[in-house]
């Protein structure tokens, strides 16, 4: 991983699908906007699934299902259509959607070491 700053034109030039930019080298699996910005909603491709992490927690959106891990290792499986403020852990009842989505996280996850938090300057 290169010291520099990612460069915006070229995150942009990849996002709008002038061809492959990614940074320092690096593969992305982001999808190309600009049919979507042409107003083309049929040609816009979507990700099967999204994985995001945050610290140590991590969580996948499939459709209207959501897996979610804690920093401390609980997992949770919310339906977001029913439950939208996830108040109900239901991935007793619906084990093999629960499986599904974590073997989301295993195809998605990287080990890395993250970031320090930033130190803000307050004058």
């Amino acid at each position: 991983m290169s010291d520099q700053k990612p460069n915006i034109i070229f995150i942009l030039t990849d996002d709008l699908g002038y061809g492959d930019c990614s940074c320092y080298g690096q593969e992305t699996d982001g999808l190309s906007i600009l049919p979507l910005l042409n107003g083309d909603q049929v040609q816009q491709k979507v990700h099967e699934y999204l994985y995001f992490e945050y610290r140590d927690q991590l969580a996948v959106r499939k459709g209207n299902w959501k897996y979610y891990q804690s920093d401390q290792g609980e997992e949770a499986l919310f339906n977001l259509k029913e439950d939208r403020h996830e108040d109900n852990d239901i991935k007793q009842a619906n084990q093999d959607i629960f499986a599904d989505l974590k073997s989301c996280v295993a195809r998605a996850h990287q080990d890395y070491t993250p970031l320090p938090t930033p130190v803000y300057y307050d004058p």
